[in-house]
């Protein structure tokens, strides 16, 4: 296993390769398994309760100056930083 290969499930082509011996802008490159559900727990401990909204769909994404308005198939409106 010498690379991660990327492949659309769409088409089912190859979209991208990447080697893990390869160096990047910053220097060698560093590959982690990581599982799913430890990483969203991490990530969402960081956050304030009620934040995460899982399964909701955005509908349509409106730009007011710096801040992007998403909109959800279910009415609620977020406006984001």
């Amino acid at each position: 296993m010498g690379k991660i290969v990327t492949t659309s499930l769409i088409t089912g082509q190859q979209t991208s390769t990447t080697p893990f011996k390869d160096k990047g802008k910053y220097g060698a490159r560093e590959v982690r398994c990581v599982r799913r559900r430890l990483l969203l727990e991490a990530l969402a401990n960081e956050l304030p309760s009620g934040t995460i909204r899982y399964l909701s769909k955005v509908v349509a994404i409106e730009e007011s100056g710096f801040f992007k308005i998403l909109h959800l198939t279910d009415g609620t409106t977020i406006k984001t930083k």
